[in-house]
Order: C-alpha cells, then sequence, then structure tokens
C-alpha cells in the first residue's frame, strides 16, 4: 500500500470511530498540524455526505413499502382457491407419471431377465476330486450362459446320476409349464 493509502485508510477508520483513544488522538494531531491531512478528512466527509443522500433517495417511503405489502398480500389472497387445485394437480401428474415410467420400464424388460432353472440350465455329473474329499463325485449346475451357478458333491455315482436325473426331470416340467402343456400331478406319485 502506498502512504496515500494508508493515509486514507486511517481517516476513515476515524470517522467510522473505530480507532483506540490513543491513535484517535494521533489523527487528530496530524490533522491539526498537517494542512494535507485536514484536506483529505474533508473530502472525505463530502464522498460520504454524497453517498448518504444518493442512498437516502434510492429508500422508498413508509407509504411506498405499504403499498407494495399490499398489493402482496391481496394477489396471495386472490389466488388463494387456485392454489389448492393447482397442487393437487401437481401431486396427480407426478404420481401418473411414476406410474407411467413403471408401467413402461417394466414393459421394456419383459422378457428380457435370464430364465433361471429353465430348460437352458445343465446338470453335469464329473468325477472331479479335490485334496480333502477323495474319490467324491460333483453334479455342477449351470446357467445358460455357462456360469456355474451350484456344485452338489455326492458320495457315489449312482447318487450324483440320480440327481441329475431328477434334476433334468423338474427342468423338463417346469419348461412344459411354461409353454402351457398340462402336467399330471398323480405319475410323480
Amino acid at each position: 500500500m502506498s502512504v496515500m493509502d494508508e493515509q486514507v485508510e486511517l481517516l476513515e477508520a476515524y470517522l467510522d470511530g473505530a480507532l483506540t483513544a490513543e491513535d484517535a488522538r494521533r489523527v487528530e494531531g496530524l490533522i491539526a498540524s498537517d494542512e494535507e491531512w485536514g484536506r483529505m478528512l474533508a473530502e472525505l466527509r463530502e464522498a460520504r455526505a454524497a453517498r448518504a443522500a444518493v442512498f437516502s433517495q434510492m429508500e422508498p417511503s413508509v407509504l411506498d413499502a405499504r403499498r407494495v405489502a399490499d398489493r402482496a398480500i391481496a394477489a396471495t389472497q386472490a389466488g388463494r382457491g387456485w392454489g389448492r387445485l393447482a397442487a393437487w394437480m401437481r401431486i396427480s401428474g407426478a404420481v401418473a407419471a411414476c406410474l407411467m415410467v413403471s408401467f413402461f420400464a417394466g414393459w421394456a424388460i419383459r422378457g428380457k431377465q435370464p430364465k433361471l432353472g429353465g430348460a437352458a440350465s445343465v446338470a453335469r455329473v464329473s468325477n472331479e476330486t479335490s485334496p480333502h474329499v477323495d474319490g467324491a463325485y460333483q453334479v455342477t449346475l449351470t446357467d445358460h450362459m455357462g456360469r456355474v451357478i451350484g456344485v452338489q458333491r455326492f458320495g457315489s455315482l449312482e447318487q450324483a446320476k440320480e440327481f441329475a436325473g431328477d434334476l433334468r426331470a423338474w427342468q423338463e416340467r417346469q419348461q412344459r409349464m411354461r409353454q402351457g402343456a398340462a402336467v399330471l400331478v398323480a405319475d410323480e406319485f
């Protein structure tokens, strides 16, 4: 900051009453002893008076403020009956929009989900052994994409084949039911 800026800031603080008593006495001494300080103080006072005059002209009178307030109150009271109807219509529109989005989303994804447990699932019997289970037979269940979705271990090959056969029979019944074919329940007993 230049010396001039520091002088202006000090004089502004003096006019605001923001200086300590000691600093205010020092500034008053500078004003009394130095002509330039006195001239700067007079200019600052004139500028402040001009700003105050301009701002006071910009402020509305109490009468103007009352008129604006009365108009605002009258406008809100006149639209009260329509306000409730408009709120009800906004809520109804939002609910209708949510229902439409849900309906169309369901319509768009229908039939695109993979069928779990359908004819595309495969049961494979293998005798892969692991170090902790010697001679175990596994039935590996895969989805229509070939991903393993389950593994069941059996102690004998006959048990594994029986499980795989039962699973295939169940999958065939499910497929027939999806296609609308009649399934006899009595022949399962």
